[in-house]
């Protein structure tokens, strides 16, 4: 069966904050590249619920991406923790 998948780029930009919808599901997905996290402070999502993944290289050398999965009863606060605690990552991907 066929579906349809809806990305919509936030702010015009392929590289920036991303969100996707599936038809007939009522959730969403967001892409947060790191240094576009404090662009979603705003975003009335952002303060809810989310199942997330950290994704990133431990550093340059690193052939393998290492991945951080996590739950937040608000995104928003959790990301910012993990922006001051955890260096690996560049990109943090949502379900909500």
């Amino acid at each position: 069966m066929a579906k349809t998948i809806k990305i919509f780029l936030v702010a015009g930009e392929p590289n920036g904050l991303k969100a996707a919808e599936l038809s007939n599901w009522v959730g969403q997905a967001i892409v947060i590249p790191r240094n576009k996290l404090k662009d979603i402070k705003q975003r009335p999502d952002c303060n809810k619920p989310a199942v997330y993944f950290l994704v990133g290289k431990e550093n340059e050398e690193a052939l393998l991406s290492t991945a951080y999965i996590g739950e937040a009863e608000n995104l928003w606060n959790r990301l910012t923790t993990h922006d001051n605690s955890k260096d690996f990552w560049r990109t943090t991907l949502c379900f909500q």
